[in-house]
């Protein structure tokens, strides 16, 4: 028998009909054996039970039962995992990142986000300034009847240059917790008519406090502008105002 030749199981040496192969015979002895297993009801059973893990899995949208699968995103910060597709609208856009999302969920990065803005006065303060403008020369802004129907402009400085705003606030007080105040409440925000208090102090509304008379007793207040008692609960709540109520009532404030 030469070196090539295998044996097969069951073949003894008086086998004269293929009991000798070579090494190709072999291989191809190997295959037909293991294809007769295919009609096994083990077999079957191992198929239609992979077949409909898959189906479910992809209608569904959910998880294996039976399989270990990675975790599609998981935040750097918290830890929280997406396992499924549903889970990914957690996660912050991201152009280049896998499955379009940022390794930062949006809980976590509107979080840090915000602390960066807070921790940068400059930003804090041009904010600061893009309210004033808001105020003042947008007809949309909630607050331009008190501001811009009334004449209530930024001085041209501020406008032109809004790093002289910041230079202002820094030089003259400015810090966390104050806001800007001006001194005569029928003049422009301009560095002569400004100064930075506390909001306890705020005077910026006494003219709607001189007309908004409250009746605490009675729980109801008379609107600044239509001049009518109504229930507390006719105005908005507002926490910075006598009785967390506005002055205005929400019929007024609709117009």
């Amino acid at each position: 028998m030469a070196e090539d030749d295998v044996l097969l199981p069951g073949a003894g040496s008086g086998d004269v009909d293929g009991a000798v192969v070579d090494a190709g015979n072999c291989e191809r002895y190997l295959w037909r054996a293991l294809g007769r297993c295919y009609y096994s009801p083990v077999y079957v059973l191992l198929v239609l039970w992979v077949i409909t893990v898959f189906l479910v899995s992809f209608l569904f949208d959910v998880r294996l039962v039976f399989a270990i699968m990675d975790y599609l995103r998981r935040c750097r910060v918290c830890g929280l995992e997406a396992h499924i597709k549903g889970d990914l609208q957690l996660f912050r856009y991201s152009k280049s990142g896998r499955y379009n999302k940022d390794n930062f969920c949006k809980k976590c990065y509107n979080k840090y986000h915000r602390e960066r803005l807070l921790s940068n006065d400059r930003s804090y303060l041009l904010r600061k300034l893009s309210g004033m403008k808001k105020r003042c020369y947008n007809p949309s802004s909630a607050d331009y009847e008190r501001y811009g129907e009334r004449g209530i402009t930024v001085c041209q400085e501020w406008l032109d240059d809004p790093e002289m705003f910041v230079v202002w606030s820094l030089s003259n007080g400015w810090k966390r917790g104050l806001t800007i105040e001006r001194i005569d409440n029928d003049g422009p925000y301009s560095s002569g008519n400004c100064k930075w208090i506390p909001l306890g102090e705020q005077s910026s509304n006494q003219r709607m406090k001189k007309n908004a008379v409250t009746f605490p007793e009675k729980g109801t207040r008379i609107c600044w502008k239509c001049k009518v008692e109504k229930p507390l609960t006719d105005f908005h709540r507002d926490r910075r105002t006598a009785l967390g109520r506005r002055y205005q009532c929400k019929e007024c404030f609709k117009k």
